[in-house]
């Protein structure tokens, strides 16, 4: 054949497969773009809060142990009751738990645009992970009552990067007038405004965006068709069947003691940023903004294959990368500039991206049809559980240290030990069983090769 006919086989070969996935994905009679639409502004909101809440308590002057409380509750309800709550869209829909969460989110953040008490900040973020716990397990469940196992991961990949790189563009345009406003235009006068964004002011533009998208998604949502099968209502299901599933609570129990491990830098990153570092919100919006980017062109890829190679090379590789992220930060600590956090970012990024794709897809591998909001819950509530104890545990030694050898040399001596903390817990993932069988991959291969060798006749 000649060159441009193999170009023309390669391409009539990309189609085809795209094509393959489009009829392996049933949208229980919903436009595909909806999917498309939540994943985008259900990101953005959480984008947004996720990534300037905590460093808006810093500035709000929280102390460290009022951080690691903030951060550990957060983790705690946001997960502990997702069991509870997948269980409940397996019975009863995902619609309306994800509508009531979602809606919740929006309600809870719009006092944040005008108020910063530090009790107040504490109730947000019990009643905003509460509301996280209704939305996370209910729309996981939806993106399995949609895609076959073989497909999964390459779906779960795309519809999580897309909607986090339209997050990013937000960012970044907020960052950028954010920069101008502080860094070249201040105190000029523009059409009689003499420019000057204080603070406060900045965060409060974030949260309002925040909420303005939860908002959308919620909206979104009603306008959605129930995507649980009809079958799933009249069979009983209960919770304890995830527990009787022994390769899903083996992997449970080594997630969770690297959930403990990954929440002990939390508390530290927006004391890193804000106390140690002095960064500006441009700054950490560029930061998180530089993170979501890499976070989300890794998922685009990394789903994809993770339906070639299986889920759990995918997850071991991203969480050993994951275990480098706290000494990535090593670079900006000693010398005093912000700028090397993109270092710290990229590994996050590309740790993170690897890791939870694979992680979501394992999920609900394991999960039969019915149970896969169930499934999606009793991982997340020993996850919260695990971080709970991590970040709390996190903030008391960082007030702790702090007064004996001071904020810079704790926040080292944290990061490195943290790293190595990781690097133990990570080593339990190598006993986690492969989800999607070798044979399951293959006869989805040979039925690939099958339609190409149809092309090549």
């Amino acid at each position: 054949m000649t060159n441009d006919a193999n170009e023309e086989l390669l391409e009539i070969q990309e189609i085809d497969e795209s094509q393959e996935e489009e009829e392996d994905i049933d949208t229980k009679g919903n436009k595909k773009s909806i999917f498309w639409l939540v994943s985008i502004f259900s990101s953005t909101s959480t984008f947004f809060f996720g990534n300037f809440f905590s460093a808006f308590a810093a500035e709000a002057g929280v102390s460290g142990s009022v951080m690691g409380f903030i951060t550990s509750i957060r983790n705690l309800l946001s997960s502990l009751f997702q069991g509870f709550i997948g269980l409940l869209s397996d019975k009863i829909g995902r619609k309306f738990v994800m509508f009531g969460g979602i809606l919740l989110n929006f309600a809870i953040t719009i006092p944040l645009i005008f108020f910063e008490q530090t009790w107040l900040l504490i109730t947000v973020a019990i009643v905003q992970a509460l509301s996280i716990s209704f939305f996370v397990p209910a729309w996981n469940a939806t993106q399995g009552d949609v895609t076959k196992p073989e497909i999964r991961a390459t779906f779960i990949g795309k519809l999580a990067s897309i909607g986090r790189l339209v997050s990013v563009s937000f960012s970044l345009t907020i960052a950028i007038l954010f920069y101008l406003a502080d860094e070249v235009y201040y105190g000029q006068e523009i059409l009689g405004w003499t420019v000057n964004i204080p603070w406060r002011t900045q965060y409060s533009i974030a949260f309002a965006i925040a909420a303005i998208n939860s908002l959308i998604t919620a909206i979104l949502i009603l306008t959605m068709k129930e995507t649980k099968t009809e079958d799933a209502e009249k069979k009983k299901l209960q919770m304890r069947a995830a527990f009787k599933v022994r390769s899903f609570m083996i992997f449970v129990a080594f997630y969770s003691l690297f959930g403990l491990s990954m929440s002990f830098i939390w508390p530290i990153n927006p004391i890193m940023q804000v106390n140690v570092l002095g960064m500006e919100f441009y700054q950490i919006a560029i930061n998180s903004s530089i993170f979501l980017i890499v976070m989300s062109v890794t998922q685009f890829v990394t789903g994809k294959l993770g339906d070639k190679i299986g889920r759990k090379p995918l997850f071991l590789f991203g969480a050993f990368v994951l275990v480098f992220y706290p000494v990535s930060n090593l670079p900006s600590l000693y010398l005093g500039d912000w700028r090397w956090q993109i270092l710290g970012n990229f590994v996050a990024g590309f740790g993170t991206g690897t890791f939870f794709v694979a992680l979501n897809a394992l999920t609900l591998d394991l999960a039969s049809n019915e149970l896969m909001g169930t499934f999606s819950g009793v991982r997340e509530m020993f996850w919260g559980i695990a971080t709970f104890v991590g970040s709390l545990s996190s903030g008391f030694l960082l007030d702790f240290l702090e007064i004996r050898y001071g904020l810079l040399m704790t926040t080292i001596a944290m990061c490195i030990g943290v790293s190595a903390f990781r690097l133990l817990t990570a080593v339990g993932f190598i006993f986690v069983a492969e989800s999607l069988p070798k044979n399951e991959r293959v006869n989805r291969l040979i039925h690939k090769n099958h339609k190409n060798n149809s092309l090549d006749s």
